[in-house]
């Protein structure tokens, strides 16, 4: 079994075989085969399998191909015994030459799919190849705890001279659904849940949309609602990247035929507000992904969507199960009874690297059990990656440039923050610009037209944080074709503590921005006048910032000076600076600081 494997006949463009010497033979593709035959032996064998997931299936690998093929490439590893397919391996080779899961990214499990039966043999032809390959190692990130692999991958390594180590990963947590009891049990649940529920939605009703028609009218709806609701919480959601979405639209064309996908959707008053991305599949219900109408969620949504697809599903002889996917939200224990823990395995040809790669293990583990540590590492490393992508994009300097300019004004003794008030008309008005009130949709909407300016996504997530705040109001300005390209916010000028500001009726034009791509077209000085004759038609005036002032109006709208400033105070104190009446602390303002 642990024979260097040789050609056995004049290779086909997309494959490569290697004759075991037994009765099984390796084939090795550059791409996944689209053979009405392969495929259906490849899903035959996932749905034979001790642990059937959707993970696994020729669909799956398909679809993270056609949504992602570009960057990645792809090793189909088949093994076969005469014409009879016993074995897939879909791996993906990282630039670094380590070897990972194809599905890595997108899947909850991911496994070698084979028979109990084979599935030593077929991991030992596999981890030969990848050494005659000179495969650098693995990281196999989500393998299931209870699979037959576990055990083969670490014997089959160690025979290929790869150093394996095993730490836990992730926990699925589950509902099962098994015995009568546990069946039972679930559904009495689900039903004293939606009993607390009624008062707040009452006679909604639960759909799970199998077909491409359907598929395609609420996946624009279900895709803004999760990209606002992370939005909304402070995040960034997945879905704002359009290779994401392509993927899921290209999973459920593919899935849809099959009868596996199980798109749900809580409709209330003729309106979906709750959505599940999700499948059944061999028994089991899947909880991918999940989201609801934040607009709606003092109604519960989310509670009221994942109960009654635990009602159905207890309710269904045909389903054996739940699944609440990876994450280790608390709301799902307040469902579960069980779960499922995956693995992170990773391997590696040179001791040297192997060593290093368990003392990150061992010092990340170390961390968790401090928050406060953990805390700071995410904190270290997430700042770390920030500099490393401005350096990247060449916007390191101008950003330190932005930084620096207020403490030099201040060292220099040039003057403070000034005011002036905004004019009605500002060049020529372009008519195909539109001004809108900032809203949670529209935030949504940019963040999805900008995915890959990081820039505008971090300012967008600190607008979504700003819109309970009374005090302020934001303002959009968008094309004909409803793209966001330059966003503001007022505030009344009694609000704000600060000398030198303009009469109790004005108003503060405040935090403009203007993403990347569409600087140096004027839209702030656009945006501006616009707010200004609304302002003026209410008796009221527009003032904004000088140019060149920095302001951080997150901190001065909640009463508390910069950290920069307070960090600075013994150096300014040094050199007996005169103080400049009415200085604050640096920010984001002035007419053009974002254009």
């Amino acid at each position: 079994m642990s024979e260097i494997l040789t050609p056995v006949q004049p290779q086909p463009a997309s494959a490569i075989s290697y004759d075991t010497g037994g009765d099984v033979r390796l084939r090795v593709f550059s791409s996944i085969p689209e053979d009405v035959e392969f495929r259906k032996q490849w899903d035959d064998l996932v749905l034979g399998a001790q642990c059937p997931e959707v993970f696994y299936t020729w669909e799956w690998a398909e679809a993270v191909l056609r949504a992602y093929g570009r960057s990645l490439r792809p090793m189909l590893f088949a093994g076969h015994r005469q014409h009879q397919l016993i074995g897939i391996a879909a791996l993906n080779l990282d630039p670094d030459r380590y070897a990972s899961f194809l599905t890595a990214t997108t899947a909850d499990y991911c496994d070698f799919v084979s028979t109990a039966a084979d599935r030593e043999i077929f991991l030992y032809l596999v981890m030969g190849e990848l050494r005659r390959m000179r495969v650098r190692g693995l990281r196999l990130a989500n393998l299931p705890a209870d699979s037959a692999s576990v055990p083969a991958v670490k014997a089959a390594a160690q025979v290929s001279g790869y150093s394996v180590f095993v730490r836990p990963a992730y926990v699925c947590a589950q509902v099962d659904l098994r015995s009568q009891a546990d069946r039972h049990a679930a559904a009495e649940s689900a039903r004293r849940r939606l009993k607390k529920l009624a008062g707040k939605l009452e006679e909604p009703v639960l759909a799970n949309a199998c077909g491409e028609d359907d598929f395609r009218k609420e996946f624009p709806s279900f895709s803004m609602a999760h990209v606002a609701r992370f939005l909304a919480t402070g995040r960034i959601s997945n879905l704002v990247r359009s290779d994401r979405r392509g993927f899921l639209q290209h999973l459920a064309n593919l899935l849809s035929p099959k009868g596996w996908l199980a798109l749900s959707t809580l409709k209330f008053g003729g309106r979906s507000i709750a959505w599940n991305y999700g499948f059944c599949f061999a028994g089991k219900w899947f909880y991918y992904q999940p989201t609801f109408n934040p607009e709606h969620r003092q109604l519960s949504p989310g509670s009221n969507l994942l109960s009654r697809i635990i009602l159905q599903a207890a309710e269904d002889p045909a389903i054996h199960s739940v699944d609440l996917g990876l994450g280790e939200e608390h709301y799902k224990h307040r469902y579960a009874q069980g779960a499922r823990q995956t693995l992170y395995v990773t391997g590696s040809c040179s001791k040297t690297e192997f060593a290093r790669s368990v003392c990150r293990t061992q010092l990340a583990q170390w961390a968790k059990r401090s928050p406060r540590i953990e805390r700071h590492a995410r904190a270290w490393r997430s700042g770390i990656g920030r500099i490393k992508g401005q350096i990247a994009s060449g916007e390191f300097a101008a950003n330190a440039r932005r930084s620096i300019a207020p403490l030099a004004d201040r060292l220099a003794g040039r003057s403070g923050p000034h005011f002036i008030e905004v004019p009605v008309e500002i060049g020529n008005p372009d008519p195909d610009l539109k001004l809108l009130p900032v809203s949670l949709n529209l935030l949504a909407e940019a963040a999805m037209q900008y995915e890959d300016d990081a820039e505008t996504l971090e300012y967008l997530r600190r607008c979504a944080a700003r819109l309970d705040d009374e005090r302020t109001r934001g303002f959009v300005l968008t094309t004909r074709d409803f793209v966001a390209v330059h966003f503001c916010w007022t505030v009344p000028a009694s609000r704000l503590r600060m000398p030198g500001l303009p009469p109790d009726n004005s108003v503060l034009l405040i935090d403009p921005f203007t993403p990347v791509s569409q600087r140096g077209r004027r839209y702030e000085a656009q945006c501006a006048s616009r707010i200004a004759a609304n302002l003026r038609a209410q008796g009221k005036q527009l003032w904004a910032c000088n140019a060149g002032l920095h302001i951080k109006w997150e901190s001065i709208l909640h009463g508390a000076r910069a950290s920069i400033w307070r960090r600075a105070k013994w150096l300014l104190k040094r050199f007996s600076l005169p103080k400049v009446a009415g200085e604050v602390s640096p920010g984001k303002t002035g007419m053009d600081s974002a254009a």
